[in-house]
């Protein structure tokens, strides 16, 4: 645009003989005296600013082009091209969680319920869009993905107690969904220290199967909520160090009697049995009745092993850091070190127990016991080994990022994690598993390598309930 100052109120005839224009009605004297027609008068409103002209364009072109160069151009991208933070976050929380094909997946089944289609409750979209906006901003230290998330937060709370309260919405699917979802999102937002989030969204999913009856047995999806909601409760209660509610020894009953036993069901009652055992630890038990209990779940455990693919092992007596376990899939090696870690729990409970019993004085056979001990230190460094050993295989171990998920590496983390917590591992297997911990941390998001460092920094505080990582840092189904 060009500037050409202010309009002159005289004719144009009168401009351009530069004389001064009486500006009459009819026409001014000056055309008149001249014999010549007055053209009339501009309107004062008109603009000062026109399109560039000729010549003008022309120089702004010359100027241009002498100040371009080749490294002139730039790959940014204007800010309101770019997608806004919810539909990063739905992307991620879509392909860590839903689009995964792995079985491992915390919510494969929830491509049942997604898009959700035209629905005329609001709860299951509204808690989705919760807790992808909490994940992103969990994984990026999004402080406006975190407001966003807790204004859908908000919002969910108020529509689940509406459909809690409607005898058609509470026994929806998606209702359920809806819950399971909730409590994922308390675990992501409530990271920060050492807290453990509430359990109360899974209460009330335990409320609401119970409510139903037993028809829901026969649905297959219906079937797959209830296997995640009982992992849910099981490990939460291991994290909390509190007893398994009854409702859910109630649900696993008539589970157990109206269902096939899966191997995932078959590793999900073992698990029940292990929290129980526990309990029975915390409330005084005997040494012997615990050890009996302990080794019955070792068989147990042991048989339930057998139906997982093999693997390949290769190991080197000299170089411990040179030993690698190859699995097929990275499902398979999660389903295996899965049953390493409650083999090595049962295993130190067994261990535990007889140091105790050698304590006492009235010991009738002390060799026995000493070589129960023996065997119980071996089977643990023994998995604690074949868990460390899973990480160097598949070329994990330096290409973690490129190679594998970061759900996949949470979880593989998590493995190594508790392996590293039981002190009476050797010193070189504890310094192998810390360097593989820390090599995984590397190129993570940002808030889950923050999260992975600041557990690096604080392994004393985990020794005696490694559950409480599971709880921050698992997005997999901790099943075979």
């Amino acid at each position: 645009m060009v500037y050409r100052g202010k309009p002159s109120k005289s004719c144009r005839n009168c401009r351009r003989r530069d004389i001064k224009c009486d500006r009459k009605l009819n026409g001014c004297s000056q055309c008149s005296r001249a014999n010549i027609s007055c053209p009339g008068y501009p309107n004062p409103s008109d603009l000062i600013i026109c399109d560039e002209t000729s010549s003008t364009i022309d120089k702004r072109r010359r100027a241009e082009i002498s100040l371009i160069s080749p490294h002139s151009f730039t790959d940014s991208i204007p800010a309101r091209l770019l997608p806004s933070i919810e539909i990063h976050a739905k992307n991620l929380f879509i392909s860590q969680y839903v689009a995964d094909t792995d079985k491992a997946n915390l919510f494969t089944y929830m491509r049942v319920f997604w898009p959700p289609g035209t629905v005329k409750f609001p709860l299951l979209s509204t808690v989705v869009k919760a807790v992808w906006l909490a994940f992103f901003s969990f994984s990026h230290q999004s402080s406006p993905g975190l407001h966003d998330a807790r204004v859908n937060y908000g919002s969910a709370l108020m529509l689940t107690t509406t459909a809690i309260q409607s005898p058609t919405e509470a026994k929806e699917n998606s209702t359920l969904m809806s819950l399971l979802l909730l409590s994922v999102y308390e675990r992501l937002v409530y990271w920060e220290g050492n807290i453990i989030p509430s359990n109360a969204h899974l209460r009330g999913a335990l409320g609401l199967v119970l409510y139903r009856g037993g028809s829901q047995f026969s649905d297959p999806i219906r079937m797959n909520m209830l296997l995640g909601l009982c992992e849910f409760i099981i490990l939460d209660c291991l994290a909390h160090e509190t007893d398994i509610p009854q409702d859910l020894l109630i649900l696993k009953s008539r589970v157990m009697d109206d269902a096939d036993l899966s191997p995932k069901w078959r590793f999900l009652e073992l698990l029940l049995e292990y929290a129980q055992l526990k309990e029975m630890q915390r409330y005084g038990v005997s040494p012997a009745m615990l050890i009996s209990e302990a080794v019955r779940l070792m068989s147990k455990l042991e048989d339930i092993s057998h139906v997982l693919p093999p693997f390949a092992c290769r190991k080197d007596m000299r170089r411990l850091e040179a030993a690698s376990i190859t699995h097929p899939d990275h499902n398979t090696r999660r389903s295996w070190n899965n049953i390493r870690i409650i083999r090595v729990l049962l295993a130190d409970i067994i261990r535990e127990q007889c140091t105790k019993i050698l304590g006492d004085l009235d010991i009738t056979d002390p060799a026995l016991i000493n070589q129960q001990l023996q065997e119980c230190i071996c089977i643990i460094v023994s998995a604690c080994s074949e868990i460390c050993s899973s990480a160097s295989g598949n070329g994990i171990i330096g290409t973690a990022s490129q190679n594998v998920s970061s759900v996949q590496i949470s979880t593989l983390f998590f493995h190594l994690y508790a392996a590293y917590t039981f002190a009476i591992l050797p010193l070189e297997l504890k310094q192998l598993l810390h360097q593989r911990l820390r090599d995984l941390s590397e190129g993570q998001f940002p808030g889950i390598q923050r999260l992975m460092n600041q557990l690096l920094r604080e392994t004393s505080a985990y020794e005696k309930n490694f559950w409480k990582v599971w709880l921050r840092l698992g997005k997999e189904n901790f099943s075979i």
